[in-house]
């Protein structure tokens, strides 16, 4: 039988990769918990001087693209664009996922996008504001999953 891969509101289905097998798998909540706690947060515009354009936002539900090759190239950004809705590329995701995986871990990616293929590189406080703003989101994030609790506290 082959690998079943999907999403609906979020809820991500890896086929022979949901663990647990047939089960609830507690990772289904977290897309819906992240646009609940997200969705009105502060991000920073400018730093040291250089803003952005506009204002940042976070933007949900989006198909994101990993590999180990840095895409510059605007017809091949626009390709995986038209052919695979990617919105982004990196190349760092796909090796999250993979140990995650590999080691039956839950695990959940947070970019900061700060440049754009084709265009110039990324200036380093433009690039600084994206890491920055990706760790503020993903520390709320974070911060608004329950924690089990343990029996020897």
């Amino acid at each position: 039988m082959a690998q079943k891969f999907g999403s609906a509101e979020g809820k991500l289905n890896f086929g022979e990769f949901n663990y647990p097998v047939n089960g609830e798998n507690f990772t289904t909540s977290w897309y819906s918990a992240a646009t609940q706690v997200l969705q009105d947060l502060e991000l920073r515009q400018c730093y040291h001087g250089v803003c952005l354009p506009s204002k940042p936002k976070i933007v949900f539900g989006t198909n994101g693209s990993s590999s180990d090759s840095y895409i510059k190239n605007k017809a091949y950004g626009d390709f995986l664009h038209k052919v695979f809705n990617v919105s982004t590329a990196d190349q760092e995701s796909a090796a999250v996922a993979w140990t995650s995986l590999s080691n039956e871990k839950p695990f959940i990616v947070i970019r900061g996008a700060s440049n754009v293929a084709g265009g110039a590189s990324s200036v380093s406080q433009l690039s600084y504001l994206a890491s920055y703003n990706a760790f503020l989101a993903a520390a709320k994030f974070i911060e608004s999953i329950p924690t089990p609790r343990l029996a020897c506290e």
